[in-house]
């Protein structure tokens, strides 16, 4: 038989063949075992390299339309198609917790290159790959909706498809501690360089003894030595059955100093702190019912590791011990909480003096929480 008839029987035989034998014929590398057409005498066996390429080229030419057809129906044919973004939504994160997930994208011809487009992007922490990745330790909450392009690598012209999506960060949940002395939240990461909140000043009922309550405001303490803050105390004189009410600034090591200004239960005060530059701190204390106002600048080196609203029995700096909490009413309510920092996890303060709960903050709401004297939790503000 010569080479042009053995040609045109492999060509007879192509509708009979598999699509791998095939496509082994049509790239010049005939197989090198014998194979054997079912239902047929004729053996196909492996062509001496010489004659190989001249061969599959005469195969191609008469077996173009069956070429054609297996063409389109393999995967490769989705090449020529669109690419588009699979992905519709995506897992939420932590805070402070390693999160990773990948884009999928459809159509087109693979590798995919993956980029953020616009002003917006992924959150703080997490990094986007060309691979469509998104990997890190996302530091701060928040709904991060940002734009991703896909590009695919057909030819000659690539194809691209734009999509938004969302990545939701949750911070964690807050744990619970049971302190002698405060009442409230605290917030942990940072560098927090700045912290607002407003508070009502409270009365006190009278007591057996001497007692005390605060209010305040600040930055460092709950976990550190430092501490920049500003506030409100109560304290009740049982000698005198009379409730004395000021105003105060302080920065750890030293002792409060008392802010020149007169504060009555029932007032409306506010407290901003923040980083003016460098080590200088700014502290204003401003009353609203009265429309008086206190602002001085300090020095500050703290590393700004916490933010707090709290509700406090103040340290007895004669004993060195907290002061019993005084019974405060009405409730106390934070509001207008702002900062400006990270924060990678937080705390529920519940005051416990002599195994017995005194004082509870409520559920943290959107803008903010009440603190109740007792052990009753009470409604959010």
């Amino acid at each position: 038989m010569s080479l042009r008839d053995g040609a045109r029987l492999v060509v007879s035989l192509i509708a009979g063949l598999s699509a791998c034998v095939l496509a082994t014929i049509t790239a010049g590398a005939l197989p090198a075992p014998a194979v054997t057409h079912s239902g047929s005498n004729i053996r196909i066996v492996a062509y001496h390299r010489a004659t190989a390429p001249r061969l599959a080229a005469m195969v191609f030419a008469v077996g173009r339309e069956d070429q054609r057809r297996l063409d389109e129906s393999r995967p490769e044919a989705a090449s020529t198609s669109t690419v588009r973004i699979t992905t519709t939504s995506l897992a939420k994160a932590t805070v402070g917790v390693t999160y990773s997930a990948t884009l999928e994208a459809s159509g087109g011809t693979t590798p995919f290159r993956w980029r953020v487009v616009g002003a917006a992007g992924p959150p703080p922490g997490i990094t986007f790959s060309p691979g469509g990745r998104l990997r890190g330790d996302p530091t701060a909450s928040g709904d991060y909706q940002f734009t991703v392009q896909v590009t695919d690598s057909s030819t000659p012209s690539r194809h691209t498809a734009k999509a938004s999506v969302t990545l939701p960060v949750y911070s964690p949940a807050p744990r619970t501690d049971h302190p002698a002395n405060w009442s409230g939240y605290e917030f942990e990461g940072g560098p927090f360089t700045a912290v607002i909140g407003n508070f009502n000043v409270p009365s006190l009922r009278p007591s057996p003894g001497d007692t005390f309550t605060s209010e305040w405001v600040g930055i460092d303490g709950a976990t550190n030595s430092s501490l920049i803050q500003a506030g409100v105390t109560e304290e009740y004189d049982a000698a005198t059955k009379s409730i004395l009410t000021g105003a105060w600034w302080e920065i750890l090591p030293a002792a409060s100093t008392p802010i020149p200004m007169t504060v009555n239960p029932g007032d409306e005060c506010m407290v901003t702190i923040y980083q003016v530059s460098g080590a200088t701190w700014s502290i204003t204390l401003s009353d609203a019912t009265t429309g008086h106002s206190f602002s001085t600048e300090k020095s500050y080196s703290g590393p700004g590791a916490t933010e707090e609203w709290i509700v406090e029995a103040p340290m007895n700096e004669r004993t060195g011990k907290e002061d019993t909490l005084g019974h405060f009413s009405p409730e106390v309510t934070f509001s207008n909480m702002r900062a400006t920092g990270t924060v990678t996890a937080w705390a529920k303060d519940i005051m416990v003096q002599n195994g017995v709960r005194v004082s509870v903050p409520s559920t943290l709401g959107t803008y903010g929480f009440t603190v109740a004297y007792g052990s009753a939790t009470p409604l959010s503000s």
